[in-house]
C-alpha cells in the first residue's frame, strides 16, 4: 500500500488470532445430526414403547429427518402408535430409527429394502404394494 501523498507514511498494526491446526482440519459434527441428514438409505424403525418389539423397514432417497416427519402424519408407524398404544399425535423421533443400508442408486435401495423385509420380517411391513414389484437378477 502506498499513501496518496508521497510525504506521508502509513503505519499498519496487524492483529491475528492463533487457531490450532486441528480445528481447521476436523469439523466438529454432532452424531445425532449425521443420522438426521443422511439420505439414500434403508432404515429400520424400532418401537420405543416398553415391552413392544414392533419394527418397520423402509427406504428413502430424501433425508431421514424428512422421512420421519412424513411417518408422523400417516402410515404404518403412526397407525401402530394409535392402534397398539392408544397414543395419538406421538412425536416420532429420529432416535427410533437406525440406518441399515446405504446406496446412491434408488433401484439398489428398493431391492435391499425388499430383501431386508423378507429376512427380518418386521411386524409393521404388511403392505401389499411391494408384492407387485419384480426383482431382475442379471
Amino acid at each position: 500500500m502506498k499513501p496518496l501523498d508521497k510525504n506521508k507514511t502509513i503505519q499498519l498494526r496487524i492483529f491475528y488470532k492463533i487457531t490450532p491446526l486441528q480445528t481447521l482440519l476436523h469439523k466438529k459434527e454432532n452424531p445425532a445430526n449425521d443420522i438426521k441428514k443422511a439420505c439414500r438409505l434403508v432404515y429400520q424403525f424400532n418401537c420405543p414403547e416398553e415391552g413392544c418389539n414392533a419394527s418397520y423397514i423402509g427406504y428413502t432417497s430424501c433425508s431421514l429427518q424428512n422421512r420421519v416427519k412424513s411417518h408422523s402424519y400417516n402410515g404404518a408407524i403412526k397407525m401402530h402408535f394409535e392402534d397398539e398404544h392408544l397414543i395419538s399425535g406421538k412425536k416420532i423421533k429420529c432416535d427410533y430409527f437406525k440406518i441399515i443400508f446405504k446406496s446412491n442408486d434408488v433401484y439398489t435401495l428398493q431391492v435391499a429394502e425388499a430383501l431386508l423385509i423378507k429376512k427380518l420380517n418386521p411386524d409393521l411391513n404388511r403392505r401389499q404394494e411391494g408384492l407387485t414389484r419384480k426383482l431382475y437378477i442379471f
